[in-house]
């Protein structure tokens, strides 16, 4: 009975030790990979989304191209439900940078968590 209960609490041991955070995973092979991979170039604009084909959409968004080719075009303000631009330049600014430093720290995909954007002072 006891080998039992001591192979329940080993499982159980070894299951908490192969639980980890996936944002932990990918810091550590973006801190492991930024001496072997050459660094990008990144370049963000801010846009009204009625000047694009997005006018449903009102607000602000933004672009972010990757050395010269379009990689993220967001129209909206990312990690909320709905389908509502940022309320302002700034709000959309701040979101691009923040992306832009995890595109350049080769976290992959680059997210916005809510978290990230209450950081941020976001309205959504």
């Amino acid at each position: 009975m006891v080998l039992i209960y001591a192979l329940i609490v080993w499982v159980l041991m070894c299951l908490a030790m192969a639980c980890h955070s996936p944002n932990e995973e990918r810091t550590a092979v973006a801190v492991a990979t930024n001496d072997t991979i050459p660094s990008v170039h990144t370049e963000s604009a801010i846009f009204r989304n009625d000047t694009m084909a997005d006018t449903q959409l009102g607000g602000y968004g933004y672009l972010i191209k990757l050395d010269g080719r379009m990689y993220v075009h967001q129209p909206n303000i990312p990690a909320v439900a709905g389908n509502k631009g940022f309320e302002s330049e700034d709000d959309a600014r701040k979101v691009a940078q923040l992306m832009e430093a995890k595109i350049k720290g080769r976290v992959m995909p680059p997210s916005v968590t809510t978290d990230e954007l209450d950081s941020l002072g976001i309205k959504y």
